[in-house]
């Protein structure tokens, strides 16, 4: 078996909300992961994601004071809660192939619970290196996410977030 860990460096997540008629895009790092291979194929792992790293997009309409407004709104006891709960979790249990796609299974753990989380990926292996790369929506893949996200806002729920990741995880040298 071969360990591959990730590259935080080059490795990212980017996200878009839809609330109401408005979309918000930012950016997510990864805080630590390992995937293992066997016979040049990704048979488990795991992948911290940094929520207290979240980031809206420079690109976006909003000003700076917005921007900031805005990210702690996100990060608050309404949505991520990241004082209490800085990062997530996503172990790989299996990647299978279905309908000529690959499709990675796993399980999310956020906010001490734990969500079945399948999605379709690219992912390439090689003898140093693994990449992959994937774009879903979440609220479409499990939308108890969606909802655990949203069970302390008052206002207008987030109705879709969209992720797009990109994933480098290098071998590890024994």
């Amino acid at each position: 078996m071969n360990t591959y860990i990730l590259d935080g460096n080059k490795s990212k997540i980017t996200w878009k909300g839809k609330h109401d008629s408005t979309i918000k895009k930012g950016e997510l790092r990864f805080s630590h992961g390992k995937l293992f291979t066997e016979l040049g194929k990704v048979v488990e792992g795991f992948i911290g994601i940094d929520f207290s790293s979240l980031q809206v997009s420079d690109k976006d309409d909003l000003d700076k004071e917005d921007k900031e407004k805005f990210v702690n709104h996100l990060k608050s006891d309404e949505f991520l809660n990241t004082s209490k709960y800085p990062t997530a979790e996503y172990k790989i249990v299996d990647l299978v192939k279905e309908s000529g796609e690959t499709k990675v299974k796993g399980i999310l753990n956020l906010k001490e619970e734990a969500y079945g989380l399948n999605f379709p990926i690219d992912i390439n292996v090689e003898d140093k290196q693994v990449t992959a790369e994937a774009n879903f929506d979440l609220s479409h893949i499990n939308p108890l996410i969606n909802d655990r996200i949203n069970e302390n806002y008052e206002g207008e729920p987030i109705t879709g977030v969209e992720l797009n990741f990109k994933l480098v995880a290098d071998k590890q040298s024994l």
